[in-house]
C-alpha cells in the first residue's frame, strides 16, 4: 500500500514539474516573439522616416543649388550685356574728323544738332565693317574699298524709313574716283517698300558725304552740313545733286 502511494506521488510530482517547465518554456518565447516584433515595427519605422526627412533636406538643398545657379547664370548674363554695351558718346561737337570715332561725333554733334527737326524719330550713327563686302555694297553701291580707311552709315534705327547719311573716309588716293563710284551706284531704292526722293553728295577734305531721303531733308541736313563743316574741314566743296 506504501509504495503504490508513493509511486502515485511521484507521478504526481512528475506531472506538475513537467506542466511547470513546458508553461516556463512557452511564455518566455511569446515574450521574446513580442518583443522581437515590437523592435521590428520600431526598426522599420524609423529608418523609413529618416530616409523621407533625408530626402526631404537633399530635395531642398537641390532646389536651392538650382535656384542659385539660375540666379548665378542671369547674373552673368546681365553682366555680359553690360559689358557688351558700347561707351557713351562724348557729346561735345569735334574739331577735326580723323577716325570714324570722330566721323561719327561730327554726324551726330555737329550736324544733327543743327537738323533735329527733319530727322527720323531714333538715328543709329556708326561705323560699318570695311571687311563685310555684303553690307558695305548694300549700303554704298561699293564693290571695293581700296583707299577707304572708314565708312559711317547714319539711318532710322526704327521702321522703315527712306533716309540715309553715308560718310566715307578716304587716303586721298583716289578720291575722285571713289565719290564717282558713290554717286553712280548707291541705291536710293535699298529699302525696298520705300526709296528716297532726293540725294546730294558732297566732298569734305579727302572726305564724301551722301545725303537721301525726301527733299525736304535733303535740302535742310546739305545746308546744315556746310554749316557744321565750317572750321572742321580746309576744303568743303559744292553739293552735286545725284537724284
Amino acid at each position: 500500500m506504501m509504495r503504490k502511494t508513493k509511486t502515485c506521488f511521484a507521478a504526481v510530482l512528475a506531472g506538475i514539474l513537467l506542466f511547470s517547465f513546458t508553461a516556463c518554456g512557452r511564455t518566455p518565447s511569446v515574450d521574446t516573439a513580442e518583443d522581437t516584433q515590437t523592435q521590428t515595427e520600431t526598426g522599420a519605422g524609423m529608418p523609413m522616416q529618416d530616409d523621407g526627412a533625408s530626402g526631404g533636406q537633399t530635395g531642398g538643398q537641390q532646389g536651392n543649388n538650382q535656384n542659385n545657379n539660375g540666379q548665378n547664370t542671369q547674373n552673368s548674363d546681365q553682366n555680359a550685356l553690360q559689358d557688351a554695351e558700347p561707351a557713351p558718346l562724348d557729346p561735345e561737337p569735334v574739331n577735326s574728323v580723323n577716325s570714324a570715332e570722330d566721323a561719327v561725333r561730327f554726324i551726330s554733334n555737329n550736324l544733327y544738332s543743327l537738323c533735329s527737326e527733319v530727322l527720323p524719330m531714333a538715328v543709329e550713327t556708326r561705323a560699318l565693317d570695311l571687311n563685310d563686302a555684303d553690307a558695305v555694297q548694300y549700303n554704298t553701291g561699293l564693290s571695293a574699298t581700296d583707299g577707304i580707311t572708314d565708312i559711317v552709315l547714319s539711318e532710322s534705327a526704327v521702321g522703315s524709313f527712306a533716309y540715309s547719311l553715308v560718310y566715307v573716309r578716304t587716303d586721298g588716293s583716289n578720291t575722285d574716283a571713289i565719290h564717282q563710284s558713290l554717286k553712280d551706284s548707291i541705291d536710293p531704292r535699298k529699302w525696298v517698300c520705300v526709296e528716297a526722293e532726293a540725294m546730294n553728295t558732297i566732298r569734305l577734305d579727302d572726305d564724301i558725304c551722301v545725303v537721301m531721303g525726301s527733299a525736304e531733308q535733303v535740302d535742310t541736313i546739305s545746308s546744315s552740313l556746310r554749316q557744321a563743316a565750317e572750321g572742321v574741314f580746309e576744303k568743303v566743296g559744292d553739293f552735286t545733286s545725284v537724284l
